[in-house]
């Protein structure tokens, strides 16, 4: 299954990751897993963890070498993910800072390419300049399905703002066409100090969405998703 998974801070988003069918890649921009409460962790055996720098610093460092290098490493340890047999799942905490990670490391390649022909370098992509890193998002997730690998994306929220003015709604923060390629979309919340999940939308079965998952691991989605799919 591709999962997007949205949600607040502090909901078990990388708990959740860490439920996938092992082996488990991890790529932890987010720090999550060093908060994650050693009983729900996997053993050493079971998951790598691979990790890189937070979205924070991955801001910081927009206008170096850094983030190119970064995306290149990210390109290259996926890609061994995903042609390793023994991988069944993957995990991006977050697939927020892999977003900004790649438009950020595209900006730095343009600029170079500008420095070199004596331009000034630009802050920000032009709306045109785009098609490169959202086809290279889209890949990824495409390219999990190729491998048959299961595929979580974790993702921060946002507040949606309409002529300048903030909603109070909130959506999911990064590329935004995740939600078209992911088979669920799971919205993370909290009742009583507990996570509780909710199918925001599905792909395989429609009965599913707007059905709720108390103390959600990767198993109880995927048991109650088939069971909807047989009924």
């Amino acid at each position: 299954m591709i999962i997007s998974l949205e949600g607040l801070r502090k909901t078990a988003k990388s708990t959740f990751g860490l439920s996938a069918p092992p082996k488990i890649v991890f790529f932890n921009f987010d720090l999550g897993v060093d908060r994650v409460e050693p009983r729900y962790r996997p053993p050493k055996e079971d998951v790598i963890i691979l990790d890189y720098g937070t979205l924070s610093v991955i801001n910081k460092k927009k206008q170096s070498a850094f983030v190119q290098k970064e995306w290149s490493r990210l390109l290259k340890e996926y890609n061994d993910a995903l042609e390793d047999p023994e991988v069944q799942s993957i995990v991006f905490d977050t697939f927020t800072a892999v977003w900004e990670l790649r438009r950020l490391a595209y900006l730095a390649e343009l600029n170079d390419e500008a420095e070199g022909k004596g331009e000034s370098p630009r802050k920000a992509l032009m709306p045109q300049e785009y098609f490169i890193p959202n086809t290279d998002m889209k890949m990824i997730i495409s390219q999990a399905k190729m491998h048959n690998k299961h595929l979580i994306l974790i993702h921060h929220l946002k507040e949606v703002y309409k002529e300048g003015r903030p909603t109070g709604e909130m959506e999911a923060d990064g590329f935004k066409y995740t939600g078209d390629l992911a088979d669920v979309i799971l919205q993370s919340s909290k009742r009583d100090g507990k996570p509780v999940y909710t199918v925001k939308d599905c792909g395989l079965t429609l009965r599913a969405e707007g059905l709720e998952i108390e103390e959600p691991t990767f198993r109880k989605v995927e048991e109650l998703l088939t069971k909807l799919r047989n009924m």
